[in-house]
């Protein structure tokens, strides 16, 4: 299975379709920061995911 952006795997969704979330917990600090394909996993990636789900659920797409 290949690793995609998860703004990539929003584009490819349909209707009908499930997209199960599992971001990682941001620190206050940043001390325990994810690496997401070779960077931080941001509190701007965060709010991002939070806002390609809530924009697809509109869609008929569900995001857990």
């Amino acid at each position: 299975m290949k690793s995609i952006p998860f703004d990539d795997v929003f584009k490819l969704a349909k209707p009908g379709d499930i997209v199960y979330c599992d971001p990682p917990y941001v620190s206050n600090h940043n001390s325990l920061a994810f690496k997401y394909f070779g960077k931080d996993f941001t509190l701007d990636d965060q709010k991002k995911l939070a806002f390609l789900a809530k924009v697809h659920q509109s869609r008929g797409i569900t995001t857990l």
